[in-house]
Parts: structure tokens; C-alpha cells; sequence
């Protein structure tokens, strides 16, 4: 009392495969199909990407200030009152 042998076929060259109905896919050569020049550095994306180009030169250009925050600036002044300050950090 053995148990009975079952053949799954996994592979097409078995004898008593059957036929496959489908043709075989026709796809077109991409970059990877010749390997004597498919190097991985030359697929690898990583490398193709570089640190973002500046587009407006080194010059930076920067907001001045307008009359009336000057104006807010010099009445605190007048008056008396202190421009609001971080306060020190609490340390229980």
C-alpha cells in the first residue's frame, strides 16, 4: 500500500506536457536584452538624478521692510515699550 504517484507537469520539456495553446509572447528588445554593455550602474535611476540647478544666479533678493512697520518700530520706541523677547526656558 503506497501512495500513487501524481505528476504535476511544472515543466513544458516533460514528456506528456500539454501543448501550450497560447503563443509565445512577442515583446520588443528593451535596454537590459544585451548583456556584454548592461551594466547596473547605467540602470540604476539613482545616479541619473542630480542636486537642483539655480536658475536665478547667486544674487538673493530680499523683502524690505515698508514705511509703516517702520513707523510701528519708532512709536514702541517713543512710548516706552518693549519689543516682545522669548523668555527664558522653563526647568522643573
Amino acid at each position: 500500500m503506497q501512495r500513487t504517484f501524481q505528476s504535476n507537469m511544472r515543466f513544458e520539456g516533460m514528456a506528456g506536457a500539454p501543448r501550450r495553446t497560447v503563443p509565445p509572447p512577442n515583446l520588443p528588445e528593451g535596454p537590459s536584452h544585451k548583456l556584454a554593455t548592461n551594466y547596473y550602474y547605467s540602470r540604476d535611476g539613482r545616479r541619473e538624478s542630480s542636486p537642483p540647478v539655480l536658475l536665478g544666479g547667486s544674487i538673493v533678493k530680499r523683502i524690505e521692510a515698508g514705511k509703516s512697520a517702520e513707523k510701528k518700530d519708532k512709536a514702541l520706541m517713543k512710548k516706552g515699550k518693549k519689543v516682545p523677547t522669548p523668555r527664558s526656558l522653563y526647568h522643573p
